[in-house]
């Protein structure tokens, strides 16, 4: 098999168009729709077989509205900020509250009734159902991250609240503000979601799966998490198709990630037998980054490990880590039918914010990373045996499923 071509001006393309053409990809959303169309479109294209589009009902999505903070309350500074996802709304016309500056783990034992308090990042089970008006969380970075509390939201009520960037919190806390101005709006709701797969057949039923999710935080978060992901994943079919493998691949585009993992959840029980035949799954979950790092998580033996690690040696991959762990979210539902995985990531420190744009992304790492994905896929589809043990340990097994409990969801 000869050098298989691939186009890094084609996978930064594909950024540009989710990102600048589409924008915002949160679920339920027009932009997710024009999404899930746009990557059917290309693997048609690329001539995969079997493409399709499934729809299904996402529980809980979070469309949010406006959300603003002034501190302090009357005519004070406005603080840039991000509502914490899935929290409850304020009154209309927002709320002015006493300020009380906590420590994170007195939002469980202190009275807060009908002030708005000010923490680092906490344990947010503190605060469900917590008669508190309002709560600020300071993010350990120069500008607020968006929070999805969807595994929460149904345990209980959120308190009203907002996310901001360490440097406004030690202002706040320098100034010796006493009050704040807080307003938070926020749509709860069902929605429904869609993923998309196409599949390269092989001459055998055995298959590996490789997947991206392609919908957004509703802040933005377009770029690395995750339309680099989606771009290498279609750089993958474009460059793959015409190949003549003894194992199948299926390209699977998942949706509603950032609320729970339900895509991939949902595609899992859909397909359930079909996994019966599923050697080896790749979540490909941020991509391209100019100043990220190539993170690589194993989920499955050490035999696994050493062969990706030789792949690495190989093609002299730049790789900063890879390393044995449990499974990544989108994982989880194939690690629970024993199926070994691969968590592909490179990201930056912008994700889940509007600074995670196609500008911070590099068409030389997205096409790096995807080259070096095209290597490692081509040899565990051809060759006759597994270089590796192609069933998860049950430990692992057991780990996957209670994470996934945890989260709500119960496999058959």
């Amino acid at each position: 098999m000869g050098r298989i071509s691939i186009s890094g001006e084609a996978i930064y393309g594909d950024v540009r168009f989710l990102c600048d053409a589409i924008g915002n990809r949160n679920v339920g959303t027009r932009g997710e729709v024009e999404a899930a169309r746009y990557i059917a479109d290309r693997f048609k294209e690329s001539g995969l077989q079997g493409v399709s589009i499934e729809e299904f009902d996402q529980p809980l999505s979070c469309q949010p509205g406006e959300a603003s903070l002034r501190v302090p309350s009357q005519g004070g500074r406005v603080i840039d900020c991000y509502p914490l996802g899935f929290c409850r709304s304020t009154p209309d016309g927002g709320i002015t509250r006493d300020l009380l500056v906590v420590d994170p783990i007195e939002l469980k034992t202190e009275d807060l009734k009908g002030k708005i308090a000010l923490c680092a990042h906490p344990n947010y089970e503190y605060v469900v159902g917590k008669e508190m008006d309002g709560l600020i969380v300071a993010d350990m970075t120069p500008w607020p991250t968006y929070h999805n509390l969807y595994q929460l939201a149904e345990k209980g009520p959120i308190p009203p609240g907002v996310s901001i960037s360490l440097t406004d919190a030690y202002t706040i806390i320098g100034l010796r503000m006493t009050s704040a101005y807080l307003d938070v709006q926020q749509d709860i709701k069902q929605v429904k979601a869609h993923n998309v797969a196409a599949t390269l057949p092989g001459r055998t039923r055995q298959f590996i799966a490789v997947f991206a999710h392609f919908d957004s935080v509703p802040v933005g978060g377009t770029g690395a998490d995750n339309a680099g992901g989606v771009a290498m994943l279609l750089g993958l079919a474009r460059s793959m198709a015409g190949l003549k493998l003894r194992r199948g691949i299926k390209f699977i585009a998942l949706s509603a990630e950032e609320v729970g993992s339900g895509g991939a959840v949902t595609y899992a029980k859909k397909h359930l037998s079909e996994l019966d035949d599923c050697v080896f799954a790749i979540n490909i979950d941020g991509g391209g980054a100019i100043l990220g790092r190539n993170l690589l998580s194993v989920t499955g033996s050490d035999s696994l490990l050493e062969h990706i690690k030789k792949v690495i040696s190989d093609t002299d991959h730049n790789v900063s880590q890879i390393c044995l762990r449990p499974g990544s979210m989108d994982s989880l539902p194939f690690n629970i039918k024993g199926i070994p995985s691969l968590y592909y990531n490179r990201n930056h420190y912008n994700t889940h914010s509007h600074h995670d744009t196609s500008y911070l992304l590099s068409e030389k790492r997205l096409k790096e990373s995807t080259e070096f994905l095209v290597e490692l896929l081509t040899r565990l589809a051809q060759t006759e045996k597994s270089p590796f043990s192609e069933k998860l340990p049950s430990e692992l097994i057991q780990k996957a499923t209670d994470n996934l409990l945890a989260r709500g969801y119960f496999f058959p």
